[in-house]
């Protein structure tokens, strides 16, 4: 849970990503994110390229990250890379539409929990990548040191960051990726895994997984709400209890490493932004099944049981 602690800073999902990278020189002279939709080369993904392009994904995740003040731009991008993943390098973020895809093909072919949406599943998938790979650049633009697995650290800054933005779109993105990761572990599940296939510098799914729970978990816990309260069932009681703290270790790291660089004013006006809307995800999101869980994996109440959690707040698949 080191990682968590310092992973934090980059929560700054406040911040403006005025960035301290190596830029190229059609930028040295500009501060912020530079975003960029490329059109795939592979017509399989030309709908995902219109249908982000069209929602501003990127312009509102530029506009979402303007409070954090740095030096130099971070380049974002939406491209095809032949292969399914998203990333961060000294040039920026890369996120692929090939990662878009299979999320959306994973979530279709996956049964429901109560309590959770594939609506939620498609938004919070995407928004929670990007703020993953958001955190791995801001450890490297702040010189953040981490203790433990990067991408742990990684994990718990998406998910603090996501916390900020009120119940309703927390709720969507925290619980869509949840359902992304255990998705995943359930697709995995039937493969036969090597030995070598732990050494991965990413946890399990499931791991990840659980410590979606529990960061959102222990944001109840610490903030006295109920936001979460049907995750209790879902997180075995050995963990649970350590949840309060996992989140403090997070919010006290922020606190102190990333509020310096932030602009609190305009973070104000960020926070009171409506950033999802109430039909992000449906029009890729497949009829929900009938009836309880079928397949494998934890299974649980939701706060609406029976049938699923419907916040009336707006919307936005899976970070490496």
């Amino acid at each position: 849970m080191n990682s968590y602690r310092f992973a934090l800073q980059t929560a700054c999902l406040l911040g403006a990503l005025i960035v301290a990278y190596p830029a190229p020189a059609q930028l040295q002279s500009v501060t912020g994110v530079q975003i960029e939709y490329k059109e795939p080369a592979n017509p399989a993904y030309r709908q995902i390229y219109e249908r982000l392009k069209k929602r501003q994904v990127l312009e509102q995740y530029r506009e979402f990250m303007s409070p954090l003040k740095l030096t130099r731009a971070l380049n974002v991008s939406l491209t095809g890379c032949g292969v399914v993943n998203a990333f961060h390098s000294p040039s920026g973020i890369t996120y692929c539409y090939e990662l878009v895809d299979h999320v959306q093909r994973q979530v279709a072919e996956t049964n429901v929990l109560p309590g959770f949406r594939r609506e939620d599943a498609i938004v919070g998938g995407f928004v929670s990548t990007l703020l993953h790979e958001t955190g791995h650049a801001l450890f490297y633009l702040l010189e953040i040191p981490v203790f433990g697995r990067e991408e742990d650290a990684a994990d718990a800054i998406a998910a603090y960051v996501a916390l900020q933005f009120g119940p309703r779109t927390a709720r969507r993105i925290l619980t869509g990726t949840a359902f992304v990761w255990r998705a995943s572990e359930l697709a995995n599940q039937n493969r036969n895994r090597s030995f070598e296939f732990y050494s991965d510098e990413h946890g399990t799914d499931a791991q990840r997984f659980y410590n979606t729970l529990c960061i959102a978990h222990g944001s109840d816990i610490v903030e006295k709400t109920d936001t979460f309260v049907d995750f209790v069932p879902l997180l075995p009681e050995n963990r649970r209890r350590k949840c309060g703290r996992e989140y403090l270790h997070i919010k006290n790291s922020f606190a102190r490493f990333v509020l310096p660089h932030v602009d609190q004013e305009r973070m104000k006006t960020v926070r009171a932004t409506e950033w999802l809307r109430s039909e992000d995800g449906s029009e890729v999101a497949p009829p929900r099944p009938l009836g309880p869980s079928s397949a494998p994996g934890p299974s649980g109440p939701g706060p609406n049981s029976p049938g699923t959690f419907s916040p009336t707040g707006p919307g936005l698949g899976k970070p490496k």
